[in-house]
Protein backbone atom coordinates (compact mmCIF):
# COMPACT_ATOMS: atom_id res chain seq x y z
CA UNK A 1 0.00 0.00 0.00
CA UNK A 2 1.22 3.85 -1.06
CA UNK A 3 1.83 5.76 2.16
CA UNK A 4 2.67 3.34 4.70
CA UNK A 5 5.27 4.17 6.77
CA UNK A 6 7.46 1.20 6.13
CA UNK A 7 7.38 1.88 2.11
CA UNK A 8 10.58 3.55 1.83
CA UNK A 9 12.34 0.55 4.01
CA UNK A 10 11.05 -1.77 1.88
CA UNK A 11 12.00 -0.22 -1.15
CA UNK A 12 15.30 0.09 0.13
CA UNK A 13 15.69 -3.16 1.23
CA UNK A 14 14.41 -4.41 -2.02
CA UNK A 15 16.90 -2.42 -3.82
CA UNK A 16 19.65 -3.99 -2.10
CA UNK A 17 18.46 -7.31 -2.60
CA UNK A 18 18.55 -7.01 -6.53
CA UNK A 19 22.14 -5.41 -6.35
CA UNK A 20 22.87 -8.31 -4.75
CA UNK A 21 21.50 -10.82 -7.10
CA UNK A 22 22.96 -9.33 -10.07
CA UNK A 23 26.32 -9.00 -8.87
CA UNK A 24 26.38 -12.97 -7.66
CA UNK A 25 24.78 -13.32 -11.40
CA UNK A 26 27.59 -11.66 -13.08
CA UNK A 27 30.12 -13.46 -11.14
CA UNK A 28 28.70 -16.96 -12.20
CA UNK A 29 28.50 -18.02 -8.19
CA UNK A 30 24.69 -17.45 -7.75
CA UNK A 31 23.39 -20.77 -8.13
CA UNK A 32 19.71 -19.80 -6.45
CA UNK A 33 18.76 -16.85 -4.04
CA UNK A 34 15.12 -16.92 -1.91
CA UNK A 35 14.40 -13.84 0.00
CA UNK A 36 10.72 -13.40 1.25
CA UNK A 37 9.78 -9.97 2.89
CA UNK A 38 6.49 -10.04 5.22
CA UNK A 39 5.72 -6.31 6.23
CA UNK A 40 3.04 -4.98 8.75
CA UNK A 41 2.42 -1.17 9.72
CA UNK A 42 1.58 -1.46 14.03
CA UNK A 43 -1.59 -0.23 12.56
CA UNK A 44 -2.90 -2.70 10.28
CA UNK A 45 -1.26 -5.70 11.99
CA UNK A 46 -1.06 -8.84 10.10
CA UNK A 47 2.70 -10.41 9.03
CA UNK A 48 4.61 -10.24 12.11
CA UNK A 49 1.98 -9.52 14.71
CA UNK A 50 1.09 -13.42 14.58
CA UNK A 51 -2.64 -12.50 15.94
CA UNK A 52 -1.97 -12.71 19.60
CA UNK A 53 -3.73 -9.42 20.82
CA UNK A 54 -5.80 -11.54 22.89
CA UNK A 55 -4.38 -14.41 24.86
CA UNK A 56 -7.10 -17.30 24.04
CA UNK A 57 -7.45 -19.93 26.91
CA UNK A 58 -5.62 -22.85 27.03
CA UNK A 59 -7.88 -26.31 27.03
CA UNK A 60 -6.58 -29.34 28.61
CA UNK A 61 -7.97 -32.71 30.33
CA UNK A 62 -6.43 -34.52 33.04
CA UNK A 63 -6.55 -38.48 33.67
CA UNK A 64 -5.61 -39.71 36.63
CA UNK A 65 -4.20 -43.23 37.57
CA UNK A 66 -2.83 -44.31 40.79
CA UNK A 67 0.86 -43.37 39.48
CA UNK A 68 0.37 -40.82 37.64
CA UNK A 69 -1.23 -37.42 36.18
CA UNK A 70 -1.93 -37.11 32.37
CA UNK A 71 -2.72 -33.96 31.47
CA UNK A 72 -3.06 -33.34 27.43
CA UNK A 73 -3.85 -29.50 26.73
CA UNK A 74 -4.45 -28.15 22.60
CA UNK A 75 -2.36 -25.02 22.13
CA UNK A 76 -4.45 -22.00 20.16
CA UNK A 77 -3.71 -21.78 16.58
CA UNK A 78 -2.64 -18.28 17.34
CA UNK A 79 0.55 -19.16 19.01
CA UNK A 80 3.39 -18.60 17.20
CA UNK A 81 6.26 -18.73 20.38
CA UNK A 82 7.75 -21.57 21.72
CA UNK A 83 5.38 -23.04 24.46
CA UNK A 84 6.71 -24.70 27.90
CA UNK A 85 5.35 -26.54 30.45
CA UNK A 86 6.47 -25.50 34.14
CA UNK A 87 5.90 -28.47 36.59
CA UNK A 88 5.36 -27.27 40.05
CA UNK A 89 4.69 -29.91 43.33
CA UNK A 90 0.88 -29.19 43.12
CA UNK A 91 0.16 -27.84 39.97
CA UNK A 92 1.31 -27.94 36.29
CA UNK A 93 1.90 -24.40 34.23
CA UNK A 94 1.13 -24.25 30.86
CA UNK A 95 2.53 -21.36 29.05
CA UNK A 96 2.15 -20.71 25.20
CA UNK A 97 3.26 -17.04 24.05
CA UNK A 98 0.81 -14.68 26.71
CA UNK A 99 -1.45 -17.54 27.21
CA UNK A 100 -1.38 -19.37 29.88
CA UNK A 101 -3.14 -21.99 32.12
CA UNK A 102 -2.55 -23.60 35.87
CA UNK A 103 -4.22 -26.69 36.04
CA UNK A 104 -4.16 -27.99 39.92
CA UNK A 105 -3.36 -31.53 40.90
CA UNK A 106 -4.69 -33.27 44.07
CA UNK A 107 -1.72 -34.16 45.38
CA UNK A 108 2.17 -33.98 45.44
CA UNK A 109 4.15 -34.21 42.26
CA UNK A 110 7.63 -36.14 41.71
CA UNK A 111 9.42 -33.46 40.01
CA UNK A 112 12.23 -35.38 38.57
CA UNK A 113 10.15 -37.99 37.00
CA UNK A 114 7.91 -35.97 35.30
CA UNK A 115 8.19 -34.97 31.97
CA UNK A 116 6.33 -33.16 28.84
CA UNK A 117 6.19 -32.64 25.17
CA UNK A 118 4.96 -30.38 23.08
CA UNK A 119 4.27 -31.35 19.13
CA UNK A 120 2.14 -30.17 16.46
CA UNK A 121 0.22 -27.84 18.92
CA UNK A 122 -0.36 -30.68 21.50
CA UNK A 123 0.95 -30.27 25.13
CA UNK A 124 1.41 -33.95 26.77
CA UNK A 125 2.94 -34.09 30.50
CA UNK A 126 3.46 -37.24 32.44
CA UNK A 127 3.49 -35.90 36.27
CA UNK A 128 4.35 -38.72 38.49
CA UNK A 129 2.93 -39.21 41.81
CA UNK A 130 4.68 -39.21 44.79
CA UNK A 131 4.28 -42.31 46.75
CA UNK A 132 1.88 -41.78 49.69
CA UNK A 133 3.21 -42.97 53.11
CA UNK A 134 1.63 -45.17 55.05
CA UNK A 135 1.40 -45.37 58.48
Amino acid sequence: MQGEPYDELVTRISGIVADLIAGAAREDRCGEVRCIMITSSPETGGGGSGGEDEPAPIEYEVVESDEYWYVTARLPPSTNRASYVDIQKDRVRICAGRNETVVPLNGKADLPRSFYDVRHGVVDVTVHKCPKKEG
